[in-house]
């Protein structure tokens, strides 16, 4: 079934793009960006995974850091090279192969589209591509949903999903979350569930 959701997910960025970009590229993620770079060192490589527009991967660039943008839509894809000057890498999320090779991996409304059977899977892969006492950033809507909406898939989750989020079994220990609400215009009732997670190192 994860398969079948995300074709439709990618079919609906690829299908959808320019009005995702209107609704998306002035959404004020900096605070949480500045939040995560706080735990990263200076230089660190990011990866931005499910980089959408491209938007936070050109605010590390600009600050200094060497990110690389990926996404499942070849339309998003081409939409984050433009905008950040660097080549974007089209990636499925059950794709990810990189190890060892991250400070931090930033998966910012991306993972959000997965199934909850595949998630814990996929935060795998993503502790494998980050180094030792590497950090992640999730974010999910706050809330207990899990299926289409509005043509896209998504699963909500609350802080009782922590547990299922940051384990031996996915790699990543909880390093804190945040409630926050929504900083698009129109949408302040809606909240956002986010984590940083902190890769599980030997012997803990």
């Amino acid at each position: 079934a994860s398969m079948r959701n995300e074709n439709t997910t990618i079919e609906y960025y690829d299908n959808n793009a320019i009005s995702f970009v209107n609704s998306s590229i002035d959404a004020d993620m900096h605070p949480m960006a500045d939040l995560f770079l706080q735990y990263l060192p200076d230089q660190a490589k990011i990866l931005d995974l499910g980089c959408g527009t491209g938007r936070d991967s050109l605010y590390f660039l600009q600050h200094g850091y060497e990110s690389i943008p990926t996404d499942g839509s070849a339309e998003m894809c081409k939409i984050a090279a433009k905008l950040t000057g660097i080549p974007v890498r089209q990636l499925m999320f059950e794709d990810l192969d990189y190890d060892n090779e991250f400070d931090g991996v930033w998966a910012c409304a991306s993972l959000l589209h997965l199934g909850r059977q595949s998630i814990p899977c996929i935060l795998k892969k993503v502790s494998s591509a980050l180094k030792e006492n590497g950090i992640a950033y999730l974010s999910f809507k706050y809330g207990n949903f899990e299926g289409t909406r509005n043509g896209r898939f998504f699963t909500d989750l609350t802080e009782r999903d922590i547990t299922f989020l940051c384990s031996k079994d996915t790699g990543l220990m909880l390093e804190r979350y945040l409630i926050t609400p929504d900083v698009r215009a129109g949408r302040e009732s809606e909240k956002w569930l986010n984590i940083f997670g902190r890769k599980y190192s030997e012997g803990e």
